[in-house]
Formats: structure tokens, C-alpha cells, sequence
């Protein structure tokens, strides 16, 4: 990496001089992106041609993953920004008489100290994320205030572990101890990780473990009636569980 960028700076030193940068301690991509370059992410109808671009901060270097509250009317986006991490959650007007849809309100916070990564909705109004770390973070969008800033006090942090998913009922979360390594930084990008955990969302309490997958736990999922719980792991191994989740576990 050292060759690579001492080769890079030697062969545009000309060009790199015209931005500001003439040491090659000064040169990252980050002084190299064109900053006038807006960046969106577009979303739309399925059954129409209808397109509505939602603002990205020009600082992202990593969109990493995006998703809809059950409701359809938040939009939950995760990434890379220069520094920590990236959540921002859209609230939508959508006008379905008119088949079309506007930003009502936006709210961000770089609060997360790594990556994030990818985030889900759950039915009764929580949204989850996980950075690198890996920490976890939940947030009630009924905490929501009419400040465009998420207020980090409001955050629930479930810490050295990795979200997965929302049970049905969005009582409990599944979550496993994924982490990430940038291989940047001489790591080995995402750490396997063969465990998984069931918490109660209201105080973030852990009331199950499994640990029987010998590979790492790619998915979760569980049955209507949260009687059941799926989990796949890299090996291609399945397990079907009958659980019986109690909140005073």
C-alpha cells in the first residue's frame, strides 16, 4: 500500500499540487474526491416510474445499506463517513391518491465511533444498526425530536455486538459478535462469528445464546408466533429451534 501511494503521488505530483497537497503525508482519498459532486440515493415506487432523491452528506465514503420501516414511511441509511459512522433516518410524506412521495424530515448523527453497516425497522418503531466495533444501536423513532440531530443520549448501545434482525413483534432483537477489520488498516475485513443471541429490546437484557454453528451466522429469522427461531451458518448448516422467549428470562 506504502509503494502503491508513493507511486501514485510521484506520477500526479503536478496535479496533486493544484488541491493543496505537496507532502505525500498530506494525500488521502478523501482530498481527492471532487466535493461538488453531490451524492443520492434514489428511491421510488415499484408500480410507477416515480423517482425522489434523498441527500447523502458529502463526507460518505461507504454507502453501506438502506432500509424501510414496516410502515414504509421511514427510510433507514447506514455508511462510511470520513471519520466514525453514518446513520440517517428520513421520515416520508407519501401520497399514494397522487402516487408520489417528499421528504418531511431528515435526521443524522455520526455518533457510531466505526462503520456502520447494515439497519432494520422493527414494527413497533425501533431502528437498529451495527458499526464495527461491533456495537449495536437502537433508536426510538418515537424519541425523534424536531431537532434534524439524533440526540446520541437517546441511543441504546447493546456493546460488542453485531444486529441481525427484529423478531416479528419487535420485542426481541437477534444480534451476533460480527466485528470488522479494515484491511486498509492490515485486518481481515469481516470476523466470523459462530454465535448468536436473543435480547429483549425494552432494556436490552440478554435472555438466549446459541453457539452450536461451527461457521459464522449469515441469517436469522424468526416465525410468526416467535416460537421458532432459523439460523444459517457459512458452512450451509441449518438449525430450526422451538424457543419459548419470556421477558423475565
Amino acid at each position: 500500500l506504502n509503494d502503491n501511494k508513493k507511486h501514485f503521488f510521484e506520477n500526479n505530483f503536478e496535479k496533486l499540487k493544484q488541491l493543496g497537497i505537496e507532502k505525500i503525508e498530506e494525500l488521502s482519498i478523501e482530498k481527492i474526491i471532487k466535493k461538488h459532486q453531490k451524492k443520492f440515493l434514489i428511491i421510488g415506487f415499484t408500480k410507477n416510474e416515480y423517482k425522489l432523491k434523498i441527500p447523502l452528506p458529502d463526507d460518505l465514503v461507504y454507502f453501506n445499506y438502506a432500509s424501510f420501516s414496516h410502515s414504509g414511511n421511514y427510510l433507514g441509511i447506514v455508511g462510511k463517513p470520513e471519520n466514525k459512522g453514518f446513520i440517517k433516518i428520513v421520515k416520508l410524506d407519501i401520497d399514494e391518491t397522487n402516487n408520489s412521495m417528499r421528504i418531511e424530515r431528515e435526521y443524522e448523527t455520526k455518533y457510531p465511533s466505526l462503520a456502520c453497516w447494515v439497519c432494520g425497522f422493527s414494527k413497533n418503531n425501533y431502528f437498529a444498526t451495527y458499526d464495527s466495533s461491533p456495537n449495536t444501536y437502537l433508536i426510538k423513532i418515537d424519541d425523534l425530536s424536531q431537532d434534524t440531530k439524533i440526540d446520541y443520549s437517546k441511543i441504546q448501545v447493546i456493546p460488542k455486538k453485531s444486529f441481525l434482525c427484529f423478531s416479528p413483534s419487535g420485542r426481541f432483537i437477534a444480534l451476533s459478535e460480527k466485528d470488522y477489520h479494515p484491511s486498509s488498516l492490515g485486518g481481515n475485513g469481516h470476523q466470523n462469528s459462530n454465535v448468536f443471541h436473543i435480547v429483549l429490546v425494552e432494556n436490552c437484557k440478554n435472555i438466549k445464546t446459541f453457539q452450536e454453528h461451527g461457521k459464522d451466522v449469515k441469517l436469522v429469522a424468526f416465525s410468526e408466533n416467535e416460537d421458532l427461531i432459523m439460523s444459517l451458518s457459512d458452512d450451509g448448516a441449518v438449525y430450526l429451534r422451538k424457543v419459548e422467549l419470556d421477558d423475565e428470562e
